[in-house]
């Protein structure tokens, strides 16, 4: 009778011992599958995390280090990447699908001409990964402004996966690029229909509404993109640009300033403010504003008539006179952007026109589109000395000091390979 409980405590503890052994294996099962679904939604960073837990639990699964690797490639951290590829390489994972893993990285980031020869191929037997191979080619041909060709493929990305938000929320992107911004704004609906909590979908569908001079219907939405992300200072001057849309000119300085604030340099919150206070007879203070950033891009259409009309009514139409000229300058190059886009789409290789686009739009209109125009010449000459000079001196007015080395040492490297 007295061994019975020690028989039963053997028992227990082989069975609690037991399930100590198997939980490892059972977490890291529960770990991939979020990170699985988490990926599926294309919500890349919670994807890390939770099959970061995965690895650990389970170090020696192929498929774990796998997906690990993928998930790496979404994010751009492709040296982590490639870590994970050669571990699930070892372990013994496909090596045909870890090569497609390697050609999708190249294709995302807009090097598409590099591996666009594998695409039929990939396409034609693409298993679990039609929506992935279809996602990371659409991305590389934005990046390099082949509109043309990602909407072919979003088309067909559509056709063969109608419920997956992801190329919906692409599409609304496309129209979005052309300004077309009821077009836009269906196709974001229709991602937020599929996939609810989609933020960025959210956002630009609020950017949609407030361009269209919707500002009461952009209102609600804004306000649940700061709820969930209280700290994004774009959708917090966009709702400050949504409040002086519709009269509320205190709240709307108060979302400005807290902007300038938290970023001093912040190009739209500036800009739109010394327009609030243009409107409001306040001259002087949207001088203060405005010429922090006019002092940086001397040639900004935008900035110089703001300069221009700020010193005008402040009594010193002399000052002013510059500013008006380079007003003038700048509406005739920005006259030649639409034949220069057009040339562009008959001659989509042609570097000389993607940096004149791109140096066109950094000085005169959009520090954001003429980046994006000067990084697509780097898909097609990643050596243009130009361009990486023109980047260079970009990053360094902004701060971005390390982006700005690495493009210096480019350029240094182009003049030591050009020497005799």
């Amino acid at each position: 009778m007295k061994r019975r409980p020690i028989k039963r405590l053997i028992v227990l503890l082989a069975v609690v011992g037991g399930g100590i052994y198997a939980a490892p294996t059972i977490a890291a099962r529960y770990y991939r599958f979020r990170g699985e679904t988490e990926l599926a939604g294309y919500h890349n960073q919670s994807a890390s995390d939770w099959l970061t837990r995965a690895v650990k639990q389970a170090p020696n699964d192929e498929e774990i280090q796998f997906l690990m690797a993928r998930c790496y490639r979404r994010l751009g951290r492709f040296d982590d990447m490639e870590v994970h590829l050669e571990q699930a390489r070892a372990l013994g994972f496909p090596g045909r699908l870890i090569e497609r893993e390697r050609r999708l990285s190249i294709a995302q980031t807009g090097r598409v001409h590099d591996v666009q020869r594998y695409l039929p191929e990939m396409l034609t037997t693409p298993g679990d990964d039609g929506a992935e191979i279809c996602a990371s080619f659409v991305t590389g041909y934005c990046l390099s402004l082949d509109f043309a060709a990602a909407g072919a493929l979003i088309e067909a990305w559509i056709k063969d996966f109608p419920n997956d938000p992801e190329p919906f929320f692409r599409t609304g992107d496309l129209w979005y690029a052309r300004s077309e911004w009821d077009q836009a704004a269906k196709a974001y609906r229709r991602c937020l229909e599929l996939a609810p909590r989609h933020a960025k979908a959210r956002l630009n569908l609020a950017e949609c509404l407030l361009q269209s001079n919707e500002p009461a219907a952009a209102e609600p939405l804004f306000r649940r993109c700061l709820e969930a992300d209280p700290g994004n200072l774009d959708a917090l001057s966009s709702m400050g640009i949504c409040l002086m849309t519709l009269g509320r000119h205190d709240e709307a300085r108060g979302l400005f300033q807290q902007v300038i604030q938290r970023q001093p340099d912040h190009f739209e919150a500036r800009r739109r403010l010394g327009e609030l206070e243009l409107s409001l007879s306040r001259p002087q203070e949207a001088l203060e504003v405005v010429r922090p950033l006019a002092e940086k891009w001397p040639e900004d259409k935008v900035l110089c008539s703001l300069m221009a009309q700020a010193l005008q009514e402040t009594g010193h139409a002399q000052e002013a006179r510059p500013y008006w000229e380079a007003v003038d300058r700048a509406q005739q190059s920005i006259a030649r952007l639409e034949k220069l886009v057009d040339d562009v789409n008959d001659n989509p290789t042609s570097v000389a026109l993607r940096y004149e686009i791109g140096t066109m739009l950094l000085r005169y209109r959009s520090r954001e589109n003429g980046v994006s125009w000067l990084k697509s010449v780097l898909q097609y000459d990643p050596q243009h000395s130009d361009t990486h000079r023109s980047l260079a001196d970009y990053y360094e007015l902004v701060g971005e000091t390390e982006l700005a080395k690495q493009h210096r040492q480019f350029t240094a490297a182009a003049k030591v390979s050009r020497a005799p």
